[in-house]
Parts: C-alpha cells; sequence; structure tokens
C-alpha cells in the first residue's frame, strides 16, 4: 500500500510538472496547458501516432453507426473561426459519394463548395461537383512554357518538357507512339465535334503514322502527313498541297525560275506565223503549250509552267503585231507614193 501510494503521488506529480490535466467535470484532455480548450487540446508540440500493425495500415478513422448523409474533416482554422483549409469525405451511410478538399471559407463544413474532389470511380474534378471524365475542370488553366521574349523555340526531345502536353501508349511512357485529341461539342452526337488529332505512331498504324487531321462537323478536313504534304479535303495528299475543291484568293504569288523576258533579245528565234499555222493544223494546240491530253495525263496544270508559256506568247503575239504594223506602215507609204504619181 505504502508503495502504491508513492508510485500515485509519483505520477501525479510528473503530470502537473509536465502541465498534462484532465477536469472531472468536463472530460476535456490538455497536454501543455491546465486549460484545455477542445476535448483534446496539444498546446506547443508534436502529436506523433504510430501504428505497426496490419490492418488499417496506418491509422484510421471509423465512423460507427448508421447516421445517414454525413460529411467529416480534418481541417485547419484560425481562432475558431471558418477553415483555412481542409481534407474530408462527404458519404451516405458505407457509401462515399466523394472525398475533397477545400477551404478559405467562414464555413465550419466545406463539403458543398470544395476546390477539388475525388469520386469513387477515381474521377478528378476542379471546381465542380460534376465529374463525366477522369479530369473535369471548371475554369481556366494555365501552364507555364519553358522560354521567355528572348528564347529560342526549344528544340525536340525525348519525354515530356514544361509547357508540353503529350499523348503516349498507355503501355509505355518511355514509348515511341502516342494519340492526343483535341476536341469541342460532340456530347450525345459526333457529327457535332471540332477536333485535332495528333498522332505518333509508327508505320504499323498507316492512318496514324505520325500524322495531324484537323476536322469539324465529326468529319476529317484536313491533314498533315509526315513527309509535310498537306491535304484539304484528302487523306492522302501526294504533293506538298493538295486540294480537293475550289480555291478563292485574292492574290497568289509563284516564285518563277526563268521569266520570258528573253523573247525580246534580238537572238531570239520567234517562229514563222506560217509554221505555226502549220503546227496547229497537225497537232491541234499552240507550240510549247500542253495538249488536253497531256493535262489529263499528269492529273493537272504546272501553275507557273502555265503562267510562263502564257506570257511568252503574248510577248511573241506582240512581237508578231509589231511586224505586221511595220509592213503596214510600208504598204501604206507606198500606197501614197502611187497615188501621188497619178
Amino acid at each position: 500500500m505504502k508503495y502504491s501510494l508513492s508510485l500515485g503521488l509519483l505520477l501525479f506529480g510528473g503530470l502537473l510538472q509536465a502541465q498534462n490535466y484532465i477536469p472531472l467535470d468536463s472530460g476535456k484532455v490538455g497536454i501543455g496547458t491546465k486549460t484545455p480548450e477542445a476535448l483534446l487540446h496539444v498546446y506547443k508540440g508534436n502529436v506523433r501516432v504510430t501504428n505497426s500493425a496490419p490492418y488499417p495500415y496506418g491509422i484510421a478513422v471509423d465512423m460507427v453507426g448508421n447516421i445517414g448523409t454525413w460529411a467529416r474533416e480534418f481541417g485547419i482554422s484560425y481562432n475558431n473561426t471558418g477553415k483555412l483549409a481542409a481534407f474530408g469525405v462527404y458519404a451516405f451511410n458505407g457509401t462515399m459519394s466523394y472525398a475533397y478538399i477545400g477551404g478559405n471559407t467562414a464555413k465550419e463544413v466545406i463539403y458543398d463548395t470544395p476546390w477539388m474532389v475525388f469520386k469513387p470511380d477515381g474521377n478528378i474534378g476542379i471546381g465542380t461537383l460534376s465529374t463525366p471524365t477522369r479530369f473535369s475542370v471548371n475554369g481556366g488553366f494555365t501552364m507555364y512554357s519553358p522560354v521567355t521574349t528572348t528564347d529560342p523555340r526549344p528544340p525536340i526531345s525525348a519525354g515530356t518538357i514544361t509547357g508540353e502536353i503529350r499523348g503516349t501508349s498507355p503501355a509505355w511512357y518511355e514509348g515511341d507512339n502516342g494519340f492526343l485529341r483535341l476536341s469541342a461539342g460532340g456530347g450525345t452526337a459526333a457529327g457535332t465535334k471540332s477536333f485535332i488529332d495528333l498522332s505518333g505512331y509508327s508505320n504499323n498504324q498507316p492512318d496514324l503514322n505520325q500524322n495531324i487531321v484537323l476536322g469539324t462537323s465529326g468529319v476529317e478536313k484536313m491533314r498533315i502527313l509526315s513527309n509535310g504534304n498537306v491535304g484539304i479535303g484528302t487523306a492522302t495528299p501526294s504533293v506538298k498541297l493538295a486540294v480537293n475543291g475550289d480555291i478563292k484568293a485574292r492574290r497568289i504569288k509563284i516564285t518563277a525560275t526563268e521569266w520570258p523576258d528573253y523573247v525580246f533579245n534580238t537572238n531570239y528565234h520567234l517562229p514563222d506565223l506560217l509554221e505555226v499555222a502549220r503546227f496547229i493544223d497537225q497537232h491541234k494546240h499552240l507550240p510549247d503549250v500542253p495538249s488536253a491530253g497531256e493535262i489529263e495525263k499528269n492529273g493537272g496544270v504546272d501553275i507557273g509552267n502555265i503562267s510562263e508559256i502564257t506570257i511568252r506568247k503574248i510577248e511573241e503575239l506582240t512581237l508578231y503585231m509589231i511586224e505586221l504594223k511595220k509592213e503596214n506602215m510600208q504598204l501604206k507609204k507606198r500606197l501614197e507614193q502611187l497615188e501621188a504619181k497619178q
């Protein structure tokens, strides 16, 4: 009895010295303080909780009983006012609706206006409780680039750099294959969707072979192949720009390799008009001008080449007209001389 009383006095003295306090009337526990203001009040100290046992593999907060719809949070507040930040769960009985992170509010519970939610199916929402896809954001999205206004364009490199969004193969992040689609519309009707497809797949997927596809109303409208060929209205452009349809422009500038001003050189051989006439009778087109059969065989007309030919023929025609004008003037002069002798 003597030893038990001494041990009790020793423990009680240690508790008083450490300022650990349990008032009998309220049941509040104070650690480091004699005036606890909550059921557990830790003053100027850290709390360490360990669990080396198996389940629940850490520390669990277990909600017991049929309590209907409920929300429970781990939060940080200031002077017992609202929540600066909190992590919690909103559920109905044993079924979770979502976990959430929120704060910066005067509310005691912030489950209805969180910053971010985590649904049971793994979908995540920022600024919204609705998460129809794996990641849903209600608001703008800003991603910083790796360059400033004075830096050159960063080179294409393996992996993903700052400011880059990359689609990869789901089986291998470091692999060469990948697909990324940016789209708008197409909620319940694919025919309303506008989209951009960026594909990095290799030759074993011909339609996805490192190309870019742009589409509207759910249909492809433009494609850039891996070799740089661009197709509008066609998925198989065989030249740098292939257009299946009409082109309307205010101005088209074509770089010509040789403009036909050489026609006006003194050493240029101007074909005789009778020679031209015989050629037309035999071939049914002008010399050096492609025939209808050649145009059909070649799949069209080279605008740069046909422009050069057209200008050359106009310049030749001008020379013919000048010759005829000179001949006409000579004939007129001779006629005037004959009339003067009569």
